[in-house]
């Protein structure tokens, strides 16, 4: 199905992920098998310092009517 545009503003939501020390692939995964949404973008990070490691990711998405 096509989609025209993003929709209004109020309609766009976020969903953010942190994880210390691991991966966070099977906690998106497990979301989005739970919620019935369309990803508009999934923005990764990973912050490493001496002592610790962070990865982030933040999906933005719509909800599927």
């Amino acid at each position: 199905m096509a989609r025209k545009g993003l929709g209004r503003s109020n309609e766009i939501k976020v969903k953010h992920f942190d994880s210390d020390g691991t991966y966070i692939d099977d906690d998106i995964n497990d979301w989005l098998k739970k919620n019935d949404v369309f990803v508009l973008d999934i923005k990764f990070t990973s912050t490493i310092t001496d002592e610790d490691m962070c990865n982030d990711a933040l999906v933005i998405y719509t909800e599927v009517p």
